[in-house]
């Protein structure tokens, strides 16, 4: 029996494991010699290897260990939408909502390419509109917003732009009487423009201006900055802005303001109404996802972004296709 283990150890390793063994004797006839055997079941274990052995592996494979931790961290750890991960990252990394992210995912089959997942985004963001000028009658702008958000500068790179790059005719409205210099600020662009500027306290101050400058081809007015918390201040603007000759009504919004003070705003001031918006100092942050949240399933126009605070630079007809690739370019 020690002979047969030895042999079986010999042939099958010193690892191999002896499951059963057995003598038998080998039957014959009587004159044959009676020989006995023995029958030993036997086998080797398959080894796991260790995992200390799988690192070593790995490090010498095609595909190094750092190679696979790249690539399995470039995905999210818990995707909110079915939208590619990259192009989900960087909705999130933009500013853009976490709802909107998921309802742009929604009903995507996960092989829509990059142009159907844009005309999807498009879908629910308004048109982009421009001002144009009045013909054989003014066309009447005014600019609404909270303080500090550049409606005067934004309203002098309109009448820039329509003065020395268009030729036309442009009047200058100034409701702003609280502000100090804002009166000052407008006078020195309309002497630099050699355009006509004017005050106005009332509605009816408005009236007559517009019927003073009626041969003009735009008169743009620009309002008082308000804190939109305060009602009595948004129904003090409401009865300047809604004025029937009154064309646009354009809400200046700084985008680099707080995600959640902006929707406030936006909510606030389209309460006593407004046709477009007007985006300014994008050259201070890089939020644009901003303007979606603000734009989203919205039915006022996308009006205007501008980069800059110098009025020599002007602002840029906002084209929701491009503003979907900076996004996510």
């Amino acid at each position: 029996m020690q002979e047969a283990i030895q042999q079986v150890r010999e042939e099958l390793g010193p690892e191999a494991i002896i499951y059963q063994t057995r003598r038998y004797k080998k039957r014959g006839f009587w004159w044959m010699e009676n020989r006995g055997g023995v029958e030993i079941m036997a086998g080797v274990e398959e080894q796991k290897p260790q995992f200390a052995s799988l690192i070593k592996e790995a490090s010498g494979a095609q595909n190094s260990l750092p190679e696979i931790k790249e690539e399995i961290s470039w995905k999210p750890a818990g995707g909110i939408s079915k939208l590619p991960p990259n192009l989900e990252k960087k909705l999130l990394d933009r500013g853009v909502k976490e709802e909107i992210v998921k309802e742009i995912g929604t009903e995507l089959h996960g092989d829509e390419n990059y142009t159907q997942i844009k005309e999807k985004i498009l879908e629910r963001l308004p048109p982009g509109k421009e001002i144009t000028p009045g013909e054989g009658f003014p066309r009447v702008v005014t600019l609404i917003g909270p303080t500090g958000t550049g409606k005067t500068t934004a309203l002098a790179k309109i009448a820039e732009t329509f003065v020395r790059k268009r030729g036309k005719k442009v009047v200058l409205l100034n409701q702003d009487t609280n502000r100090w210099g804002a009166g000052e600020q407008l006078e020195k662009l309309g002497n630099r423009l050699d355009i006509d500027v004017e005050t106005v306290f009332s509605p009816g101050d408005l009236t007559r201006a517009i019927e003073k400058f009626f041969d003009a081809d735009l008169i743009l007015l620009d309002t008082m900055g308000c804190n939109p918390m305060q009602k009595e201040v948004l129904l003090q603007l409401k009865g300047i802005i809604r004025h029937e000759f009154i064309d646009e009504r354009l809400l200046v919004l700084s985008i680099n303001t707080r995600n959640e003070d902006l929707v406030n705003y936006r909510d606030r001031f389209g309460e006593i109404g407004f046709s477009g918006f007007v985006f300014t100092k994008l050259d201070e942050t890089g939020a644009l996802g901003n303007i979606l949240n603000l734009a989203w399933g919205r039915e006022e126009n996308l009006g205007y972004v501008s980069r800059s605070q110098k009025v020599s630079e002007s602002l840029q007809f906002l084209d929701r296709g491009i503003l979907i690739d900076e996004v996510l370019k």
